[in-house]
């Protein structure tokens, strides 16, 4: 069984490193979106926020405010 699991993971490691350089890069647009978005945020009583994208639509509960978050595209 062990040998099975290492010849396993031999054959998959190019995509555990691929995994990790991903989750490397969403963790570091991570940290700018929420220092942007604390930032624009500090005068502004709040219980939730609700992060819309182009393909969700707001509610009728929804408040509408743009920020500057500088996250990269690429």
């Amino acid at each position: 069984m062990v040998q099975e699991l290492d010849k396993f993971m031999q054959l998959h490691q190019p995509d555990f490193d691929a995994l990790d350089e991903q989750g490397n890069i969403i963790g570091q647009q991570d940290e700018i979106f929420e220092t942007s978005i604390k930032a624009n945020l500090e005068s502004i009583d709040y219980d939730q926020i609700q992060v819309l994208t182009p393909d969700n639509h707001p509610t009728q509960f929804s408040v509408i405010m743009t920020l500057e978050c500088p996250l990269s595209r690429g």
